[in-house]
């Protein structure tokens, strides 16, 4: 299933390795076919053009921060989240109000491509959200603003109301999103940015 190499492009070089990365999105793992892919076989689909990451060096991992895929998938989605299950939503049923819950958010991961969900301390619903925490990087591809795609179809852009979040979003350190200082600096306070991404965050405490 795997596309074939464009014609001039020898495989074990850069540019092959960019192209594989490119087209994650028709396989990203053996037997998985991408959600998106049997709708649009462009893999510019999942790429923002204000996302300067594909201009970086090729790694392998997380060891080189080359990343072509703007958006993840939201942590609790049927994705790597299922080992919390008690928040898991395994159903599109599953969500009841599909137009306040995001599906994909745009992420700004300095590791590589990431190939998981977006992932974030989401806090308690009972406690309106107050104690949610960043983990993944937001984006701020759009200078102060990143998009997100909804369950109900519609897609829209979100200004960052806080400037920690917004110099999180910007950070292009490779260890930002492991306890890196502009990680911390966004969550040693009450954030209205996480408040806002938490309560959208479709989940079982609040689908």
């Amino acid at each position: 299933m795997t596309t074939p190499l464009p014609a001039g492009v020898s495989a074990n070089t850069e540019a092959a390795q960019k192209f594989k990365t490119e087209m994650g999105f028709q396989q990203p793992q053996p037997g998985v076919t991408g959600p998106l892919y049997p709708y649009c076989k462009n893999p510019g689909v999942v790429h923002c053009p204000g996302d300067k990451r594909y201009q970086l060096k090729v790694g392998t991992g997380y060891s080189g921060p080359y990343s072509w895929d703007s958006f993840s998938g939201g942590y609790y989605l049927n994705g790597e989240g299922q080992t919390a299950t008690a928040k898991i939503l395994k159903k599109r049923t599953n969500i009841t109000r599909p137009s306040d819950k995001f599906v994909w958010a745009e992420g700004a991961d300095m590791r590589g491509e990431n190939t998981g969900g977006w992932s974030m301390i989401d806090g308690s619903a009972v406690n309106n959200f107050n104690d949610a925490k960043f983990v993944d990087s937001p984006a701020a591809f759009h200078i102060t603003s990143a998009d997100f795609n909804f369950a109900d179809g519609h897609a829209e852009g979100h200004k960052w109301l806080d400037g920690t979040t917004i110099a999180f979003a910007n950070d292009t350190s490779q260890s930002k999103d492991a306890g890196g200082p502009t990680q911390t600096a966004a969550n040693n306070h009450v954030n209205v940015d996480a408040i806002w991404c938490a309560s959208r965050q479709a989940q079982k405490q609040n689908p």
